[in-house]
C-alpha cells in the first residue's frame, strides 16, 4: 500500500533538542510506523516558524531526508510568538491528499 505519514512536529523538535538526540528521522518512521508490506511514499512534517536558528537547521535536516516540511507562520500573542493552526493544516492537507495514498498515518 502506498503510505504517507503526517507528523505534528510541535513537540518533536523540543523533545529531541532536550535529549540531544540526532538520527535519521525517515528511517525511524520506515522501521517503526510503516508495515513491512507497505511502501512509504511521503512523510509530511508540520510545525510553526516559532523557534529560531536551531529549528531552521532541524527543518533543513528533515528536508535532506526527503521529508516534506510544512511551516506555518508563528502568531504573536501576549508578546510571545506561538504556534497556532499547525494541527488544522495537517488535517486539511491529509484530507486533501487522500486520493494520493492508500494509507495515511497521523
Amino acid at each position: 500500500m502506498r503510505t504517507a505519514v503526517f507528523i505534528d512536529g510541535a513537540n518533536v523538535f523540543y523533545q529531541l533538542e532536550d535529549a540531544r538526540v540526532r538520527f535519521d528521522f525517515k528511517s525511524l518512521i520506515e522501521e517503526k510506523l510503516v508495515a513491512k508490506t507497505d511502501e512509504l511514499v511521503a512523510v509530511h512534517y508540520f510545525n510553526s516558524s516559532a523557534g529560531g536558528d536551531e529549528l531552521k537547521k532541524f527543518f533543513h535536516v528533515l528536508t535532506m531526508q526527503d521529508i516534506q516540511v510544512h511551516i506555518l507562520d508563528a502568531v504573536l500573542q501576549d508578546g510571545v510568538f506561538r504556534q497556532k493552526g499547525v494541527d488544522v493544516l495537517l488535517a486539511v492537507t491529509a484530507v486533501a491528499s487522500m486520493d494520493s495514498y492508500d494509507k495515511i498515518i497521523i
